[in-house]
């Protein structure tokens, strides 16, 4: 089973093991960034579709954007 993973996840493994640590932290948070900001690029009647009211605190946007700050400031400054 051992030869079976190696051969399979062995390339991937030496290609992410030769990115100095400091660059994968970066990237990492510009995935995170990235991710949460794409969520802006919905329209806003799919962000509230099946809500009863458009109020502020049910745009899924910015809650994404709450959720993956924390990620943010851990991978960035930790």
């Amino acid at each position: 089973m051992r030869a079976i993973l190696e051969a399979l996840l062995g390339a991937p493994d030496r290609l992410l093991g030769a990115i100095p640590i400091e660059a994968g932290r970066w990237l990492v948070v510009g995935f995170l960034l990235t991710a949460a900001l794409a969520t802006f690029l919905l329209p806003r009647w799919y962000i509230y579709l099946g809500c009863p009211d458009e109020r502020r605190r049910r745009d899924l946007r910015w809650w994404a954007l709450a959720a993956t700050l924390p990620y943010v400031l851990i991978y960035a400054w930790f």
